[in-house]
């Protein structure tokens, strides 16, 4: 089932006088089992989506998305120009490098401002902007809307400043309202989605709201950090949504240890032990929410000493998601050091691109081009070009390869290749026989035979086909007999 807002302990209102608490205790789980995050707030450059990214790093690690609707300071005839449909003057008054007129009072500002642009460049942070000439006074609305996967909703009246510099500096308050709590709070938040949705489509009275001009959305993503400098703010982020000292949770019966340990070190210890020895967990650490279907099926086999599995279902019903959520839970149990995905070699790509951004496993495919071999690991940047394809296959403590490239180098990478802990084979149905109808000639291809000696070579074997009775019967009973 997905996350849920009601397995969370909410207060009804929360005065903003301790930045890092406030995110720990209310926006960071709020956002974590957040699916949209939807808020208004105030004065547009890089500082507005800063100030409404405060615990915002819990909704990306959810795979959540975020909407953003700011005000815009500027002269009147900027502001009609505007209106009108005419950017230019906007655009001349304050040029998109304006973004980066940043406060330099909090160490972390520049991590929300940089998350924030991460966002925009991967269309996960959507902002338009709220136009009101200045004799109609300022857009001050203060709102802001949590959407989990079962349709329950938070909604917030407060303050739009939200960055960690201004909460250092003011006292502000939340107000709560949990849509399953009572009639009047479903009835409170609802009308609150309706008044943003009403803003976001530009139907509100009294203000129009517009698209970001693109310039601005080009040079947020020009600036968005690279994947490897992303995984580190988010890193930072995370570590900063923990509440201080003062206000955690006391630990009972933790052994005491004598050497000196950082708060850093203590958090990663506890969410590793946390992730090895409660599976569960695991489902609040990928990037993307599952069907019953894939829910039904990761509950049968979690508790399984190993996985030799068949996975036949359709095209579309998600059988990589299936492979991977069990993947990623036996690599938090520490139960993988090597492990093998094969493909048909269209598919490589995919595979890698899937387990890096659904489930954060980074893996390097083997590629071929122009007679070039290289490993080409995800979202890196880079290669290692290879001048022993099949030996540095074989070192490669995980790796995802062709079953083509693979069946035809097979003799040298089985009599090399030392046990995998799992093995994931995409479209196995291509494993066949020759001259199937006679039972004398009959003949495993390459593919086969790769596969009934890799299944002696692993104690863990998925094998993935859509179309498993198209097959003849012996070729069907063959797949059985891998497993």
């Amino acid at each position: 089932m997905p996350l849920s807002f009601r397995d969370l302990s909410l207060q009804p209102e929360y005065t903003v006088n301790r930045p890092r608490d406030i995110i720990a205790e209310f926006y960071a789980p709020a956002l974590s089992r957040a699916i949209q995050y939807d808020r208004t707030t105030f004065a547009f450059n890089l500082g507005a989506p800063a100030q409404a990214s405060a615990g915002v790093a819990a909704l990306v690690q959810n795979g959540g998305r975020m909407r953003l609707i700011c005000d815009v300071l500027a002269p009147r005839k900027i502001i009609q120009a505007a209106i009108d449909g005419d950017a230019n003057p906007l655009l001349a008054a304050y040029p998109p490098e304006t973004l980066d007129n940043l406060p330099a009072d909090s160490p972390l500002f520049a991590d929300h401002a940089a998350l924030a642009a991460y966002l925009v460049s991967r269309d996960r942070l959507c902002i338009r902007l709220a136009l009101m000439p200045h004799d109609n006074g300022e857009f001050h609305s203060k709102i802001g809307v949590f959407i989990d996967g079962n349709a329950d909703k938070i909604a917030i009246d407060g303050s739009v400043n939200e960055t960690l510099a201004r909460w250092n500096k003011n006292y502000e308050s939340l107000t709560v309202f949990k849509s399953w709590e009572s009639e009047s709070d479903l009835e409170r938040a609802n009308h609150r989605e309706e008044h943003f949705h009403d803003l976001w489509r530009n139907n509100a009275d009294g203000v129009t709201v517009i698209d970001i001009p693109t310039q601005y959305a080009e040079y947020l993503k020009r600036h968005a950090p690279s994947e490897d400098e992303y995984r580190g703010l988010l890193t930072r982020l995370l570590l900063s949504q923990q509440p201080s000292a003062a206000h955690a949770p006391k630990q009972r019966n933790e052994p005491k240890s004598t050497a000196p340990e950082s708060d850093r070190d203590a958090y990663w210890r506890t969410l590793h032990r946390d992730l090895r020895e409660n599976p569960a967990n695991t489902l609040a650490t990928i990037g993307t929410s599952l069907w019953p279907h894939q829910i039904n099926f990761w509950n049968k086999y979690v508790g399984n000493d190993r996985d030799r599995i068949l996975i036949a279902d359709e095209v579309g019903l998600g059988k990589t998601i299936q492979a991977g959520i069990l993947l990623k839970t036996r690599i938090n149990q520490g139960r993988i050091k090597r492990a093998l995905v094969l493909a048909p070699k269209s598919e490589c790509r995919q595979w890698q691109q899937g387990l890096s951004r659904k489930f954060n496993i980074h893996i390097p495919v083997l590629e071929q081009d122009a007679g070039r071999h290289y490993l080409d690991w995800p979202d890196a940047g880079h290669t290692i070009a290879l001048k022993d394809p099949v030996g540095s296959l074989i070192q490669a403590p995980m790796a995802i390869a062709s079953y083509q490239y693979v069946s035809y180098h097979a003799k040298r990478f089985i009599d090399a290749a030392p046990r995998y802990d799992y093995v994931i084979v995409d479209e196995a149905h291509n494993a066949r026989f020759t001259e199937v109808q006679h039972a004398s000639r009959r003949l495993p291809n390459g593919f086969l035979q790769l596969l009934r000696d890799l299944s002696q070579m692993t104690e863990n074997l998925l094998l993935l086909t859509a179309t498993p009775m198209q097959l003849h019967e012996v070729e069907l009973w063959e797949l059985f007999s891998l497993l």
